[in-house]
């Protein structure tokens, strides 16, 4: 797995940032700006948003220790690791939520994500 790790999303080198469809400051830290670039995982959130062809909004990715502790995240979160990505897509209807949501579930079943429909479930029982 090649993980690359920076004090700072900005410190990113221009030119080596290969997901064009979401930035380092998307997938960095919330509360620290640091961010860990798990390139595997990254690949599967790119492939996704290939599959959709539509934008995803991503919500929380990597978390640095400091901020887990800080939002109350598990002590062995996949977000520590870069590997988790909390995600939605955007809809300006009602009506094509429940549309938009089953398509992201087929999606995320296809690329796959591990443990990605535990979340998913837990995620819709709130």
């Amino acid at each position: 797995m090649t993980n690359t790790f920076h004090s700072h999303w900005r410190d990113v080198p221009e030119g080596t940032w290969r997901w064009p469809n979401f930035s380092p400051a998307e997938i960095a830290c919330r509360g620290t700006g640091k961010l860990l670039i798990n390139e595997p995982a990254l690949d599967k959130l790119q492939a996704l948003r290939d599959r959709l062809g539509k934008p995803l909004i991503v919500r929380s990715a990597y978390r640095s220790p400091e901020h887990n502790r800080t939002v109350g995240g598990a002590t062995r979160s996949k977000h520590l690791d870069g590997a988790a990505f909390d995600i939605a897509m955007p809809s300006s209807r009602l009506a094509s939520t429940h549309r938009s949501r089953s398509t992201l579930i087929r999606s995320v079943v296809k690329v796959p994500f591990q443990g990605a429909w535990k979340t998913w479930q837990a995620a819709c029982s709130q």
